[in-house]
C-alpha cells in the first residue's frame, strides 16, 4: 500500500488544505458578523421608525385636540357675537323710542312755552 508519511504527520497540500479552511471559516465568521451587525442597524432603525411614528401620532392628537377646543372657542364667539347683535338692535330700538320721546317732550314744552308768552302777552295787554 501507499506508507503512511513518518507517521502521521501531515502533507504540504494538507496543510495548505487547512490553512485554506481557516481563511474560509474566518471569512464565514466576519461575514456573519457583518450580517448580524446590519441585522442589529436595521432592528435599530425600526425600533426609531416606530418611536417616530408614536411621536407623529401623539402631536397628530394633540393638534386634533387643539382644533376641537379652536373650533369650540369658534362656536362660542360666534353665540356670543349672535347675542351682542341682538342686545345691540335692541339697545338701538330703545334708542330711538327713547329719542322719539325726547322730541315729544321738547315740542310738548315749545308748546307750553309759546302758551305760556302767549299768556304773559295778554296779562301785560291787560295792564
Amino acid at each position: 500500500g501507499g506508507g503512511s508519511n513518518g507517521g502521521g504527520s501531515a502533507s504540504k497540500e494538507e496543510l495548505e488544505e487547512l490553512e485554506n479552511l481557516k481563511f474560509e471559516l474566518g471569512e464565514v465568521k466576519r461575514s456573519l458578523h457583518e450580517e448580524r451587525k446590519r441585522a442589529d442597524e436595521a432592528e435599530q432603525a425600526a425600533y426609531q421608525a416606530d418611536a417616530k411614528r408614536l411621536h407623529a401620532e401623539q402631536e397628530t392628537r394633540t393638534l386634533q385636540y387643539k382644533a376641537d377646543a379652536l373650533k369650540e372657542s369658534l362656536a362660542k364667539a360666534e353665540e356670543l357675537s349672535a347675542n351682542l347683535k341682538q342686545e345691540l338692535e335692541t339697545a338701538q330700538e330703545v334708542l330711538a323710542e327713547t329719542q322719539a320721546r325726547l322730541e315729544a317732550a321738547e315740542a310738548e314744552a315749545a308748546a307750553a312755552k309759546e302758551a305760556l308768552e302767549e299768556l304773559q302777552g295778554r296779562h301785560a295787554a291787560l295792564q
